[in-house]
């Protein structure tokens, strides 16, 4: 279906609240102990593996991290059983991860 010309303001200024808004509700602090580093995963990527209690916001706090150290992720396996959160993440090396991951931890672990 075509968009009338009359509409896209309103379309746009939707579409850039959304974005703008985009906030974590909750912030989430881990243990260093609770995160385990695999630098040499493959030839090409690195991983982290997270095992904490479950609740809401973990994910977005990552990923937070890794946006503020313009951090990739090929791949993302979330899983949680009994109230524990399994999580791992694939990285692309040329992501500087491994170069970054004393930083990132120390962010993730306040």
């Amino acid at each position: 279906k075509k968009v009338d010309k009359f509409d896209l303001p309103i379309i746009e200024k939707y579409i850039k609240q959304a974005f703008e808004n985009r906030q974590i509700k909750e912030k989430v602090s881990f243990k260093k102990e609770e995160f385990e580093i695999d630098c040499n995963h493959s030839q090409n990527y690195a991983s982290l593996k997270l095992k904490t209690e479950d609740k809401k916001g973990i994910i977005s706090t990552i990923m937070d991290v890794f946006d503020k150290y313009n951090i990739s992720v090929e791949d993302v396996k979330i899983s949680s059983h009994k109230n524990i959160a399994r999580d791992l993440f694939i990285i692309p090396k040329e992501s500087s991860f491994c170069e970054k991951k004393e930083k990132i931890l120390e962010d993730l672990c306040k």
